[in-house]
């Protein structure tokens, strides 16, 4: 059984993909609907503030770039996990010089180098989603 068979009721997982970038949104999306994830998109922060609020199901996990304009990815997980405490993180970008994330050095996110393979996006995913022990 894979992260992604796991459900919530009938459900599968839910990962809210938030990425300025349409090519990466897209790719990572496709990847994962792929392996049996609900996706729901957004191009930004504040247009995933807005989805979230419109979502009526649980958000499982909240797959973010760092980096964009508005609302940056550490600013949007502080935010939503406030109102969805229950929504895991992964973040991701291509900048090497990122600043550390106080959330991924304490374990609570995990940090996804872009560019990613599949493989190394379906790790992450299952990293945070995985039931807590």
């Amino acid at each position: 059984m894979t992260i992604a068979d796991r459900t919530t009721g009938e459900r599968p997982l839910t990962v809210l993909v938030v990425d300025d970038d349409p090519g990466v949104r897209n790719l990572a999306s496709a990847m994962l609907r792929r392996s049996g994830y609900t996706v729901i998109e957004a191009a930004d922060g504040t247009e995933a503030e807005q989805v979230a609020i419109q979502h009526d199901g649980e958000i499982h996990v909240l797959l973010t770039d760092i980096v964009m304009p508005g609302v940056r990815g550490p600013e949007l997980a502080k935010r939503l996990c406030a109102v969805r405490p229950s929504t895991r993180v992964v973040y991701m970008s291509g900048f090497r010089d990122t600043e550390p994330l106080a959330d991924v050095n304490r374990g609570e996110a995990v940090f996804l180098e872009k560019p990613f393979l599949r493989a190394a996006l379906l790790g992450a995913i299952s990293r945070v989603a995985a039931p807590s022990a």
